[in-house]
């Protein structure tokens, strides 16, 4: 049997947590901090669209999508699609807090990211978000990656 660091070097084909499902984590927007950060632009309803797109290979450490300090009620999406596959797509309820998260990459506890995960890209990789709203610059995307 293989030993645990050969499977790391494979590319992801499903990232499963508890976001996954679309469930919001109470973690609040201080936790981003030591992430890179880009706000969202202007958003189409319902609409995906791509924030990170990156051709090579690479590992991503932490990704994230945050409901700004903003307390309109609105659905929140995040996608991951890594080397060509849909690793993780989440959709949240409607919501009013201010700075709830979805959390593709990472694990969050209070107000501090706990730990970040090494999930390899060989290819390709896009991070995705969208709002149930036309807005602009209501959600920020929080990650972290480096390339190979």
């Amino acid at each position: 049997m293989a030993n645990s660091a050969q499977y790391r070097l494979l590319p992801a084909t499903s990232i499963i947590n508890r976001c996954s499902d679309g469930t919001l984590t109470g973690a609040n927007n201080y936790f981003i901090a030591a992430l890179k950060k880009t706000v969202s632009g202007a958003l189409s309803a319902g609409t995906y669209k791509e924030l990170i797109a990156l051709t090579g290979s690479g590992v991503l450490n932490a990704c994230l999508v945050c409901n700004n300090i903003d307390t309109t009620s609105r659905q929140i999406g995040l996608k991951v699609v890594i080397d060509g596959t849909t690793v993780f797509d989440a959709y949240s309820e409607a919501t009013t807090t201010a700075n709830v998260n979805l959390i593709a990459i990472g694990t969050a506890y209070s107000s501090i990211l706990m730990c970040t995960q090494d999930i390899v890209f060989a290819q390709s990789l896009s991070i995705q978000i969208k709002s149930s709203l036309d807005e602009t610059d209501k959600l920020t995307l929080g990650y972290s990656y480096y390339l190979t």
